[in-house]
């Protein structure tokens, strides 16, 4: 398995020319390479990746090589981990790692909360929280400062039937509080599948289809339900029976918008207005195992540890 960077500029300007082919991806060594094992990128903030290598969580800064292993966290023996957040706290000066896990025996009702503090080098357990979570987008999605994921409200009744209601689940990295907000109504209402979470000029959006369509909703007010609104509808058989369908970037050349969405192991460019679907192809790159957003820093890990020394 491989890690490759492509700049955004180098997509955004071949995409404004209908080129379809990126060239310049550049591939980076990441650590434990050497261990051939599959890797999960679990998070991305001020340059470092929160990544998964065979059974060890680490950090990992891909401009200075710097990396650090996180110790083994209070829930370690129990392999059922739902959701991740990686994110820098300002009110302590610091980076979190935020690990939910699903409590067995509950019905998928309750999960755990296990948090990894980067300076400390420890973990906290925090209570035991009433949801549960999508598997299809297991790192959260920041938005308004906050994190948020699809999910499923629970909740027992009187006659001890559970009840659940999906929700977007959002998480107060500072306050470490989980709250419930509301789905954009009409896709709620006609059961449309909701697919995943995303970010569209700094508002939460989410990706929803029936069986005809794929529609990006936009929460224009957020925290508002009423504010959701359909910013786009576009047709395409290939989007239909997919799980794995989440909105990466988008690209603005005057009027025309278009948006790079990852359709499980591929890539799609979306052009709304003129009801088009391109597939771009990135040399080097057979098919694609994870995506996600970096930027450089020079922010140190205090490790002493670094890929290939």
């Amino acid at each position: 398995m491989i890690i490759c960077f492509v700049a955004y500029d180098a997509l955004s300007s071949r995409f404004a020319r209908n080129d379809m082919v990126v060239r310049n991806a550049i591939e980076y060594d990441y650590p434990f390479r050497s261990l051939g094992q599959n890797i999960v990128l679990l998070g991305y903030c001020d340059g470092l990746v929160c990544m998964r290598v065979s059974d060890m969580l680490c950090v990992w800064n891909p401009c200075t090589k710097e990396y650090k292993v996180t110790p083994d966290s209070p829930n370690e023996e129990i392999d059922e981990e739902t959701a991740y957040a990686f994110c820098y706290d300002s009110t302590i000066d610091d980076y979190k790692l935020f690990k939910v896990i699903e409590l067995p025996g509950t019905g998928s009702m309750f999960c755990l909360v296990d948090v990894y503090t980067l300076g400390s080098n420890s973990w906290t357990s925090i209570e035991d929280i009433p949801y549960c979570f999508h598997n299809e987008q297991k790192v959260g999605v920041l938005a308004n400062g906050n994190f948020h994921w699809l999910g499923w409200s629970c909740k027992l009744t009187d006659t001890h039937v559970v009840e659940r209601l999906e929700v977007i689940i959002s998480l107060d990295v500072s306050s470490e509080s989980f709250q419930e907000m509301q789905l954009a109504k009409e896709p709620l209402e006609n059961e449309h599948i909701f697919r995943s979470l995303g970010v569209l000029e700094g508002c939460l959006c989410v990706l929803s289809h029936d069986d005809s369509k794929l529609d990006l909703w936009v929460m224009r007010d957020y925290g508002v339900q009423g504010s959701w609104t359909k910013h786009f509808g576009i047709m395409n058989r290939q989007f239909r029976d997919r799980c794995l369908i989440s909105l990466m970037w988008s690209f603005k050349n005057d009027e025309d918008h278009k948006y790079l969405i990852c359709v499980e192991l591929d890539l799609f460019l979306c052009e709304p207005k003129h009801a088009r679907v391109k597939r771009p192809k990135i040399n080097g790159l057979r098919s694609l195992n994870d995506v996600g957003n970096h930027f450089e820093s020079l922010v140190s890990l205090g490790s002493g540890t670094y890929v290939g020394r």
